[in-house]
């Protein structure tokens, strides 16, 4: 077995009583803060609209406040658009997930190696 036989992969999430973020909802507003569109946002992920509102309002519970300025059509069209709140929580969580992914490359490049080592 060889170094690159190895794999491993983490899937960070957000908790209280239950799962509220994580890289779906993180994903959902980086595309939200593109496209200045939930709907748009929602369809670049494959994600049914009324599914994307149902996350956010979750974690928006979950987090005690608002992720989204939703702004119905008008003269100048509507739109979503991230709060304050959540440019700051996505920035949070990104790099959490950085670091933590630092740490267990580390560590998982030490396991590898003992790994090796047991051929």
């Amino acid at each position: 077995m060889s170094k690159t036989d190895l794999s491993y992969s983490l899937r960070l999430k957000l908790y209280t009583d239950e799962k509220f973020f994580g890289l779906g909802v993180a994903t959902l507003l980086e595309h939200v803060q593109e496209t200045r569109s939930l709907l748009q946002a929602s369809k670049k992920i494959s994600m049914a609209y009324t599914k994307a509102l149902k996350i956010l309002k979750k974690a928006e519970d979950n987090l005690g406040y608002k992720l989204l300025i939703r702004q119905t059509g008008g003269v100048s069209g509507g739109g979503s658009y991230l709060t304050q709140n959540a440019i700051k929580l996505l920035k949070l969580f990104r790099q959490f997930e950085a670091d933590i992914e630092s740490f267990a490359d580390k560590k998982f490049e030490i396991l590898s190696d003992k790994m090796n080592k047991l051929k």
